[in-house]
């Protein structure tokens, strides 16, 4: 549409404003009371020339661009603070890896495993089980049979993935159980996933798994 304009002109019992435009289809001008128009840019409904060719006003008015404006403030600082959680999370897991990863080298070199060459000596080992003994015998009796297994398949599929941390789901890990270890100290879970095993589960679960 062209030519837009108000027009005010002079009737009897007052004055009457008009916007004026030509339609894009037809070419012909026409005028509709000004409340009108204001009304239409708002809600971008139809309206019409003297041959009944619909038109919209498509443009954004002043309060949707703020409206938008604020929208995409928003959708920015959620995404900074997305960003900012995703490294606070990443930093805590890398730190619970590297904690449980140096639990896991004191846990095997104190029964005697060299880290170096994963030899055995048994004086190592016969030292810790003679002088140290509440470093590797726990009472299991006190745990669940469900938290006894979980321990042991934590202790196997550490070893045998020979990482410190596992994703809890692939290991078929109840989170209930997770929970209930946790508050006992025993496992450490870390975000929504993954599960490691505390100072204090090393041992628990070196039993439960050589009982398994």
């Amino acid at each position: 549409m062209t030519s837009k304009r108000i027009r005010t002109f002079t009737v009897e019992g007052g004055v009457l404003e008009l916007y004026v435009s030509d339609c894009a289809r037809c070419g012909v001008v026409f005028g509709i009371p000004k409340d009108l128009e204001a009304r239409r840019r708002e809600d971008h409904g139809s309206f019409y020339c003297p041959n009944g060719h619909s038109m919209v006003f498509s443009g954004l008015t002043q309060a949707e661009k703020e409206a938008r404006a604020a929208r995409e403030r928003a959708d920015r600082l959620s995404a900074a603070l997305g960003a900012q959680r995703d490294q606070a999370e990443a930093a805590r897991r890398e730190a619970a890896e590297a904690k449980a990863s140096e639990v896991r080298l004191r846990w095997r070199v104190g029964n005697g495993v060299c880290p170096c060459c994963q030899r055995t000596f048994r004086a190592l080992a016969s030292h810790v089980a003679t002088k140290h003994p509440e470093f590797v015998h726990h009472d299991l009796d006190a745990l669940s049979a469900r938290m006894q297994e979980l321990l042991a398949t934590i202790r196997r599929e550490t070893e045998a993935q020979d990482a410190a941390v596992l994703n809890a789901r692939e290991i078929g890990a109840h989170w209930g159980t997770v929970r209930a270890l946790a508050t006992r100290g025993l496992v450490t879970p870390i975000g929504w996933e993954c599960v490691a095993l505390t100072e204090a589960g090393w041992p628990v679960a070196e039993q439960a798994a050589s009982r398994a």
